[in-house]
């Protein structure tokens, strides 16, 4: 990290924040932010018209070498699966529908980029 550039955290927090905001904008409700379980943390979910929506943000200060979506890798995804189905399991009404989501957030020169990419994955898929 160079003099005057933000904490990795601190990038990540205004990524989540900015996805928030998106979010709600859409017209989904925020129902839990940095939900923490022994199988990893799942930094938004959200709900809308019945379908729950776990998020994994990705926030990055550049183009750099990577996108930020491919840092969201098979172990990741199945990390997020496991947290998600521990989330569930305490509702209830574990059956829920639910998706996946990826939002990748680029703070560069300029305007932040933010990119939404519904059911990015499909954890019962990658076997």
């Amino acid at each position: 990290m160079s003099r005057g550039e933000p904490s990795a955290a601190a990038r990540g927090l205004r990524g989540e924040r900015m996805a928030s905001r998106y979010l709600r904008w859409r017209g989904y409700r925020v129902v839990e932010r940095n939900f923490d379980c022994p199988f990893g943390e799942i930094d938004l979910i959200v709900e809308k018209k019945g379908l729950v929506v776990f998020c994994e943000v990705k926030t990055r200060s550049g183009d750099g070498f990577a996108s930020p979506y491919e840092a969201v890798n098979r172990g990741k995804m199945m990390r997020l699966e496991r947290s998600a189905e521990y989330w569930l399991n305490r509702r209830p009404r574990p059956e829920e529908q639910c998706r996946f989501d990826v939002i990748t957030v680029l703070l560069g020169k300029g305007r932040p980029r933010l990119e939404h990419m519904e059911d990015a994955f499909r954890p019962w898929e990658m076997d």
